[in-house]
């Protein structure tokens, strides 16, 4: 039976390190279809970046809200959540934002020291049959985690005010301005979201905060299995 201590101990090798090293799948996989131990998150081979722009483009599009400026350029580094059986599962991009001084200075009122080096997240998406919460937790932990590890100090995206609430579960802190349209829409609105992966207090806490979800989901997925048995015996 798994511990939360299991978990913490799982966190560091489903991250990719910034030289690529992952802990493999036979060597710690989970035991529950829930089970972040059977995901991986990690940057992008170039014979996959096919697979990465037809989530993207599948998802923004399930939504009503793609458009080909939305798929990453040369600038843009793709990186991936990979699913023991199913392979790409999730997508998200990272893009050097450390010159956009008007976001610089957004941020600066919101972090305890003006951010010097800024990545852009992008293109988060995840397969229907994945739609769990597990993927796109370890997508926003994984995007947080390799910031961190890679020195930066500060990750932001900008995202829809309908997906706010949910993402904001896993640690992300919205920041209120005048609403952006990128979609060029009055009706949607979208905001500036951060992490901020610099101060060793704000990463403690996404790390227990992933921990402790990942935990929870698992067992939560036992418990509801185990009623579902009950209920059918009966």
């Amino acid at each position: 039976m798994s511990t939360i201590m299991d978990f913490r101990a799982a966190l560091d090798g489903i991250v990719a390190q910034p030289d690529g090293t992952l802990t493999p799948f036979d060597a710690c996989s989970g035991d529950s279809a829930a089970d972040v131990r059977n995901y991986r998150f990690r940057p992008l081979a170039a014979d996959e970046h096919d697979a990465y722009d037809a989530l993207v483009r599948a998802s923004f599009s399930e939504a009503r809200i793609f458009s080909e400026s939305f798929l990453p350029d040369a600038r843009t580094r793709r990186y991936g959540v990979m699913h023991i059986e199913d392979g790409l599962v999730g997508t998200c991009s990272f893009r050097d934002a450390s010159k956009n001084e008007q976001l610089a200075d957004h941020l600066a009122e919101h972090l305890s020291v003006p951010p010097r080096r800024i990545w852009e997240v992008n293109n988060f998406a995840v397969a229907p049959d994945h739609r769990n919460g597990t993927a796109s937790a370890l997508l926003l932990f994984g995007c947080a985690l390799s910031g961190h590890r890679s020195g930066v100090d500060a990750l932001a995206g900008v995202i829809r005010s309908t997906a706010i609430p949910a993402l904001t579960n896993f640690g992300l802190v919205p920041t209120y301005h005048e609403p952006l349209h990128v979609l060029g829409r009055p009706d949607v609105c979208d905001f500036i979201s951060f992490y901020d992966t610099k101060e060793e207090e704000s990463v403690m806490y996404l790390r227990e905060r992933a921990a402790r979800f990942f935990y929870s989901a698992h067992v939560m997925y036992q418990i509801r299995a185990h009623a579902r048995t009950v209920k059918s015996a009966g």
